[in-house]
């Protein structure tokens, strides 16, 4: 995880190009089909015991299909992560109150990460028809108007984090340019946050803002940031974590300042619940585990919840008391990704299963 001050945007040596993710691009939107005519099955289990049969439709939906859908509580995008499917996006209906899922289908989104706020989504994947160059790239698609833009990022190898914020008037990317997992020793990553508004890149990566601990400016060397998470109460506001030579903390940002200020230690992956009360975040469980956690802004007090097997994942909140997070179970030909639920309210229940082969989840509000 250390970084050198040789590696910083205007002087860091590029890294060797990845055989893994090299370009980040959004598939077409607008009106063509992404999967097969022949439509598939599966099944989902929502509350953990509840099961129930979805099938999708013999052709992706495009963006503008999804918009009746979106018009109330109880909508969600996810990438699919069945084996051996192809990199897309999944529409989700679920019911507010029992979170039961009711509906699923593929969508014309093709990403590895997406997020979502009021008529934007923030799309980060793999490389698709139609793409140009090298690198990562991110696209961004008006939900109502379905136009998009593009744009690419500084530097990167694989993507990590991705979030709109609740205004949607900025987005938050967090891309390896080093490595490919929090859990290895030598990854190192950049952080941006993007205005929308001005369909460009117009701020510089987060680790050259002015960044403070204790009111005392400190230099960004030997130092990651990642996972940034917009405050709905303020939009200047977001949250990230800043690690210094490998130890992690919560740190709050102020767009308009470009400073960010180091809060306290153990927080990473913060992610602000939608009343803006809460951070639930990864908790480190030894030196390569992490287990979901929650920390209430007023009280200072963290919740640690309980799961068996190690969370990494920017937690997503499908409403102020409920937790969902993307979790890998090894299998003989692979890794099995699921999405979990955690009611915070309840810390001594375990998680329940909310939906099979689905990673990134994005709820909107």
């Amino acid at each position: 995880m250390t970084r050198h001050q040789d590696m910083l945007p205007r002087q860091r040596r590029k890294p060797k190009k990845s055989r893994g993710l090299a370009v980040v691009v959004l598939r077409q939107l607008l009106g063509a089909a992404f999967v097969s005519a022949t439509s598939f099955a599966a099944v989902v289990s929502g509350m953990g015991h509840l099961s129930m049969a979805y099938a999708a439709t013999p052709a992706a939906a495009s963006v503008s299909d999804l918009r009746p859908y979106a018009a109330g509580p109880g909508f969600a995008l996810v990438r699919n992560a069945g084996k051996d499917a192809p990199v897309r996006i999944d529409m989700v209906r679920f019911d507010p109150l029992s979170k039961k899922i009711l509906e699923r289908r593929p969508t014309t989104l093709a990403c590895e990460r997406v997020h979502m706020a009021r008529q934007s989504i923030f799309c980060l994947g793999t490389s698709q028809q139609g793409s140009t160059g090298t690198g990562l790239s991110y696209a961004v698609t008006d939900f109502k108007l379905e136009t998009v833009f593009f744009g690419k990022m500084p530097m990167g190898m694989a993507v990590s984090r991705a979030r709109v914020s609740p205004d949607a008037t900025h987005a938050g990317s967090t891309v390896f340019i080093a490595g490919h997992a929090y859990g290895t020793a030598s990854f190192a990553t950049q952080a941006l946050v993007i205005d929308l508004r001005q369909r460009k890149l117009s701020m510089p990566p987060l680790e050259n803002w002015n960044i403070f601990h204790n009111n005392v400016q400190i230099s960004s060397k030997d130092m990651n940031l990642w996972g940034v998470s917009f405050d709905p109460r303020n939009p200047d506001i977001f949250y990230v974590t800043a690690a210094i030579k490998e130890r992690p903390y919560l740190a709050r940002g102020s767009i308009s300042a470009r400073r960010i200020d180091l809060l306290r230690p153990g927080i990473e992956c913060p992610s602000v619940s939608p009343d803006g009360s809460k951070l639930a975040f990864k908790k480190r469980r030894g030196r390569t585990g992490w287990a979901p956690a929650v920390l209430d802004l007023a009280s200072d007090r963290e919740t640690v919840f309980q799961e068996s097997r190690s969370i990494d994942d920017q937690i997503e909140w499908l409403d102020n008391h409920t937790l969902v997070y993307e979790l890998n179970t090894p299998r003989m030909m692979g890794v099995k990704t699921d999405l979990r639920q955690i009611d915070i309210r309840q810390p001594q229940n375990p998680a329940r299963l909310w939906l099979e082969n689905a990673a990134s989840p994005a709820i909107l509000r």
